[in-house]
């Protein structure tokens, strides 16, 4: 207890040093919200704006991208505000039982107002991974017909863009879209989206997961039909994508792979791969992350293959915020009406 007690103070100490460090406002005015106001906020499509919060986790300021790459069902959230109700520090801990229901209740409620679409976490069952994982879907509207469904890996990013996409939808300034993030295990996430010799039965399950549970669930009423995928990922999870993209090449039509680190090019592709139709794949870097010369030798290799390749640079690193603005632009000059 005593040492619970202390972890509990010594948080708040942090919580404060960082608030005001920020902020110059007094202590007294950091309120951590309760359930049913994160309930009300959901409601009201009342969400933080992330790229202004503070994260902590045991103890430690994180950055954007790292909580990006959480296994979200695993993880719970406890916001504080400022006096103008703004969030400005989010301390990250395991999830309660307590913290699903309240998570679920607030899915339930929100951005019912804002949203022509349906924006939902789901579970399902896998048998490959012999688990439930969640995903986190974007739907138009009820009414709206289409066959294009947009994979992410990381899939919490789906909830960060569903605003956004269902506007340019309500504008038609794009054809209706699906949404599909698909999950992959915190503790694992490097060992399902990139294939090794001591993991490569694990990495085989999550792929089979990947490629066929998810659509079979998310394309019931189109299966095997006329439709059309899309596949994105950032940084391990670029990685996935690239290797679907050349292993699974009739899987999606276009890979959009930003930030991509480990596969590729540290092995050439080999074999003969002439008949292979391959998908686009849209590449990119930042120019201060040191990754543009292997992104540039995967380019080369791509193109061996017959690939059709479009590589660019970005100012910048390895930010979220850049692959969140990057694939927004994307979303919208490819879907464009």
């Amino acid at each position: 207890m005593m040492k619970i007690k202390l972890n509990y103070i010594l948080i708040s100490l942090i919580l404060i040093s960082c608030y005001k460090c920020k902020t110059d406002t007094p202590q007294s005015q950091l309120r951590k919200l309760t359930s049913q106001e994160l309930i009300q906020r959901a409601e009201d499509n009342n969400w933080p704006d992330v790229t202004k919060v503070t994260y902590m986790m045991n103890g430690d300021t994180i950055a954007l991208d790292s909580v990006s790459r959480l296994e979200y069902n695993e993880i719970a959230f406890d916001d504080y505000v400022n006096v103008d109700g703004e969030v400005v520090v989010a301390v990250i801990r395991s999830a309660t039982d307590l913290d699903k229901d309240l998570r679920r209740r607030m899915n339930e409620v929100a951005d019912v107002e804002s949203l022509d679409g349906q924006l939902e976490a789901i579970e399902i069952e896998s048998q490959y991974l012999d688990q439930v994982r969640q995903l986190t879907i974007y739907k138009p509207k009820h009414d709206s017909i289409t066959d294009i469904y947009f994979y992410m890996t990381d899939g919490i990013v789906v909830r960060d863009i569903a605003e956004s996409v269902d506007k340019l939808i309500q504008e038609n300034k794009i054809i209706p879209i699906n949404l599909i993030g698909v999950n992959a295990d915190y503790e694992d996430r490097y060992k399902e989206y990139i294939k090794q010799d001591e993991n490569a039965l694990h990495f085989e399950n999550h792929l089979n997961f990947f490629l066929s549970e998810v659509p079979r669930l998310m394309e019931q009423k189109n299966y095997d039909y006329s439709i059309k995928r899309y596949l994105f990922g950032f940084s391990n999870g670029a990685d996935f994508c690239n290797y679907i993209g050349v292993n699974r090449p009739s899987w999606a039509s276009k890979i959009i792979s930003m930030s991509g680190v480990a596969y590729f090019p540290s092995d050439p592709i080999t074999g003969d791969h002439e008949a292979i139709e391959y998908p686009e794949f849209i590449l990119s870097s930042g120019i201060e992350e040191e990754l543009s010369i292997r992104n540039n030798i995967f380019m080369k290799e791509l193109k061996k293959l017959g690939a059709e390749v479009c590589y660019t640079e970005h100012i910048g690193g390895h930010e979220y915020d850049i692959w969140k603005k990057r694939i927004l632009d994307f979303i919208e000059e490819e879907f464009a009406i």
